[in-house]
């Protein structure tokens, strides 16, 4: 009895996560009462990503992770493993075929059946690797925070070869910068798998053959080098205000400008403070891999986060709520 007791309390860590979410949660419920919205979907979608995922994955998840990590940890591994050799195959298809495989929920929304071509995933003569919501980098995104956990719960290379060739097909900018400070960071600081030089010979030589390949059939790699950025670039052009009164729209791809547009200065603020806080307390193995995930979506936010696309935050979240596991079972150690 005392020990169901016991599992049912809110550790200390995330106690104090959900507090340093309170602020921002907070103004964006004044903002959306006071000031109004334009679109019913965004609003929605911050309010499950800022308010209830959050309650979901720090409140009701860590009893769960503590009787199921085993399971947990296979699980991730395994649908990582699946849903890249999946993409990969989808991709494939679809240059040989000129078809796309849509399969409603799974492939494609069913609002965008039959309408992949007209999306902004067309880089000439392929397509990217896209998730269900038709975007490669909101893929790449999501794969590329989990790959440090993959990383440790997978040890064969080939399946890191297979994995990051699939962030390499969402021909996605934003992904590639992400996968070379992955490269950078698990050498330099976090060491998660050994390389012999014989894996940087054979890793540096696939990027230049994948390079080589693309190059010969015709792919045009001008787009690393369009000065909009991918039309991102008019998102820079704001004049930043304490707190902003216009009615909430949407948040652009480039996650800090569009708070800061929306929320303003201490919205930008509250937001940095509300995601950062987590990676303080992320200790231990898990932690360690969760932190390194973080810090990769943190910093491609600063030119795409999907930041109103649920699934991207519920990832965060809940990688972020993994990290915790070590950390938790501190405190309860302690609390005896």
């Amino acid at each position: 009895m005392l020990n169901a007791l016991k599992r049912r309390v809110v550790p200390l860590s995330s106690t104090l996560i959900l507090v340093a979410l309170i602020p921002f949660q907070a103004l964006l419920i004044s903002k959306v009462f006071i000031c109004g919205w334009e679109l019913n979907g965004a609003v929605i979608s911050l309010f499950v990503s800022f308010i209830i995922l959050p309650v979901v994955f720090f409140v009701s998840f860590p009893s769960f992770y503590e009787g199921n990590i085993e399971f947990l940890k296979k699980s991730i591994k395994y649908a990582i493993l699946f849903i890249s050799s999946f993409g990969i195959f989808l991709f494939i298809y679809k240059y040989l075929t000129s078809n796309f495989i849509e399969i409603p929920y799974l492939t494609v929304n069913v609002d965008d059946m039959g309408q992949l071509e007209s999306k902004n995933i067309d880089r000439g003569i392929i397509f990217k690797l896209i998730s269900t919501y038709n975007n490669g980098n909101v893929y790449g995104i999501c794969v590329l925070m989990l790959l440090p956990l993959f990383c440790l719960l997978e040890r064969r290379y080939l399946s890191h070869l297979l994995v990051k060739f699939s962030l390499f097909l969402t021909f996605s900018r934003t992904v590639w910068v992400g996968l070379c400070l992955f490269e950078i960071l698990e050498v330099t600081i976090f060491k998660l798998m050994k390389r012999s030089i014989l894996r940087w010979v054979i890793d540096l030589s696939l990027i230049l053959l994948f390079v080589f390949i693309f190059y010969f059939i015709g792919f045009n790699f001008g787009f690393l080098l369009d000065s909009e950025f991918g039309g991102r670039r008019a998102q820079l052009s704001l004049s930043p205000t304490f707190f902003s009164k216009e009615p909430l729209e949407v948040i652009g791809e480039m996650s800090y400008i569009g708070v800061l547009r929306e929320f303003g200065l201490l919205g930008l603020l509250l937001f940095v403070v509300a995601l950062f806080t987590p990676l303080f307390f992320l200790k231990g193995e898990m932690g360690k891999v969760s932190l390194f995930g973080a810090l990769l979506y943190l910093f491609v936010s600063l030119s795409d986060g999907a930041l109103e696309l649920i699934p991207v935050m519920a990832f965060y979240w809940g990688l972020v709520s993994i990290g915790l596991i070590n950390y938790n079972l501190v405190d309860e150690n302690v609390s005896h």
